[in-house]
């Protein structure tokens, strides 16, 4: 509206301007203002006049300090100030690239595709937009991509840092990719980059996560020395390889040099104590580490959340509640930590009052869900299941893309005894896989009522081109429990052999337990298959056919059947 008067004046001069004051530009947001403003997912119009107010020679400056070490934003509110710096120029800066590169990358849902696009857009990259890029597809687990724009990095540039190094290492950690780590640990060797720090602690979480934990110790007694990192890398490595004592006794190491424990540390530790009953004592002995050192109130809850699961899975949910209640800023992690444990004492009640308090600050996330829904079915609470089922339905989560929920309340029904419920969920799903089919068959076919809806719908499943596991053959043998059911239990029978079931233990047990509940028919009437003379320990004649098949069925024999007369 300041512009109006003036534009009006160049036209026609008769018309006064407004005073020089007002004329003024305004003054340019702060980038804590902007990124407030960027929070509201501006809009089209709003991401062209973006920077208006910033001096052009400072823009690229600009965007760095509003990227630089904030939470991570949506990937529509970083395209608006992308597209701010592309009308401004700021983008041709190459910090101001390698912030936005980054922003990309940290963002809400990991924008990997614009944060590699405006890597390609640079006409002479340097090596640390170079590194941003790489650095952005290991941490996303795209390994095989980071490692080809590795090597046209070394080609192109012909170089590389101690950056790329740590970069790549931790890519090949997250992988487990134990042949990429070695390969990185003897390029940093050749380039005499081992002996840094943070290369150091990379090769020690490396090998550490890849499994290979005598090669993490081997380079951590080796380092010159040592820091609050390289500490967190084995106490972390060794309970992440399930040596729950191995990792006190780093903590005790590291407490008796007097390297100061930071938050990592003291939930590390926790976890490992949470693994092993005879670590309860010691991991008390650090709950009194992190009360005399401030870490209980910390802003990130990481600790207090650690004690929660420690309490919990030593079966001490009244401590876990404790810690739960002393803490003043919790965050969704909080919450799950407490419902799980409350879960998993079999405090279910509990959890579903804890749980009802948490929805009014927070909306619950599939772990919270899954985990109440399986309390419910274990403990038989229909009704309080029932509830949790309105609360997804209100919330629209059966509509995501995951089917974990509706697979968690078809289990939840059956085992219930609610059949009806169950297959009226069932058919009314919008995404269902193997797990959702296993589930249906398995209640249906337990329930006398069902077996022969179990045995259309194992029909219907193999129909609609789904591979079938060991799970769902094991779900739908028990549906032939009647003589009625011959027909059907020979086809599966002929399906197990056709596709090499038969050699689990599992599967020739409930096959067993199958034939056996049947009367024997008479023997031309047996099976209708050529049952050949079979030989058995013990017994010099051949046993004739009758013998002989039922000798078969409990010694597990493979028999070679006809063509069965119902069709899968």
């Amino acid at each position: 509206m300041l512009l109006l008067p003036r534009l009006l004046a160049a036209v026609n001069p008769s018309l006064p301007t407004v005073p020089n004051l007002l004329l003024q530009p305004p003054t340019p947001p702060s980038p804590r203002r902007l990124l407030a403003f960027l929070h509201h997912a501006p809009t089209d119009k709003d991401a062209r006049h973006l920077l208006d107010g910033t001096p052009r020679r400072t823009r690229a400056s600009f965007i760095v300090r509003a990227l630089r070490d904030e939470a991570p934003l949506d990937a529509e509110a970083i395209a608006a100030l992308h597209c701010s710096s592309i009308k401004s120029g700021a983008v041709l800066d190459p910090p101001a690239r390698t912030s936005l590169l980054a922003a990309y990358a940290r963002s809400r849902g990991a924008d990997v595709r614009s944060a590699l696009a405006l890597f390609h857009e640079a006409a002479d990259p340097d090596l640390i937009l170079w590194n941003a890029a790489v650095g952005t597809l290991a941490r996303r687990c795209h390994l095989a991509d980071a490692v080809a724009l590795f090597q046209q990095m070394t080609a192109v540039l012909g170089t590389f840092d101690s950056t790329t190094v740590a970069v790549m290492l931790s890519g090949a950690s997250r992988a487990g990719d134990l042949e990429l780590g070695v390969a990185i640990h003897a390029a940093a060797v050749k380039r005499d980059l081992d002996t840094e720090l943070n290369i150091c602690n990379a090769l020690v979480d490396m090998y550490a996560k890849c499994g290979c934990f005598c090669s993490s110790e081997a380079v951590f007694w080796s380092m010159p020395c040592w820091d609050t990192t390289s500490w967190n890398s084995m106490i972390g490595g060794s309970t992440f390889n399930g040596l729950s004592e191995v990792s006190a006794r780093y903590f005790w190491d590291m407490a008796r040099l007097a390297i100061l424990a930071d938050e990592v540390t003291l939930s590390s530790v926790l976890l490992a104590s949470a693994r092993a009953d005879d670590l309860f004592s010691f991991g008390k002995s650090v709950h009194g580490c992190v009360i005399k050192s401030g870490c209980e109130y910390t802003a990130s809850c990481s600790v207090p959340n650690s004690l929660i699961t420690f309490y919990s899975e030593l079966g001490f949910p009244e401590d876990a509640e404790k810690v739960f209640l002393r803490i003043f800023n919790r965050n969704l992690v909080s919450w799950n930590a407490m419902v799980k444990g409350l879960v998993e004492n079999e405090k279910v009640r509990k959890a579903l009052a804890i749980f009802r308090e948490m929805t009014s600050e927070y909306q619950p996330d599939l772990a919270t869900l899954v985990t109440l829904i399986s309390g419910c079915a274990d403990q038989g609470l229909l009704c309080e299941g029932k509830e949790i089922h309105g609360y997804i339905v209100r919330k629209g989560l059966l509509n995501d893309e995951e089917s974990c929920i509706g697979n968690s309340l078809l289990g939840l029904y059956m085992k219930c005894d609610d059949s009806s419920t169950a297959n009226l969920l069932f058919r009314t799903m919008p995404i269902r896989d193997l797990i959702s089919w296993n589930t249906i068959i398995s209640g249906n076919s337990r329930d006398g009522t069902l077996r022969l809806q179990a045995q259309a719908m194992f029909k219907e499943l193999l129909s609609e081109g789904l591979s079938c596991t060991l799970t769902t053959i094991l779900a739908v043998l028990p549906s032939c429990s009647h003589p009625e059911d011959l027909g059907f239990g020979k086809a599966a029978h002929s399906f197990i052999l056709k596709n090499g079931f038969a050699s689990g233990v599992s599967v020739v047990n409930a096959l067993m337990h199958m034939f056996i509940r049947w009367p024997m028919p008479e023997p031309e009437l047996l099976f209708q298959w050529d049952l050949p003379a079979v030989k058995v320990p013990g017994a010099d004649p051949p046993c004739d056919a009758k013998d002989a098949e039922q000798r078969t069925i409990c010694t597990a024999t493979h028999l070679e059947p006809k063509k069965s007369k119902i069709e899968l």
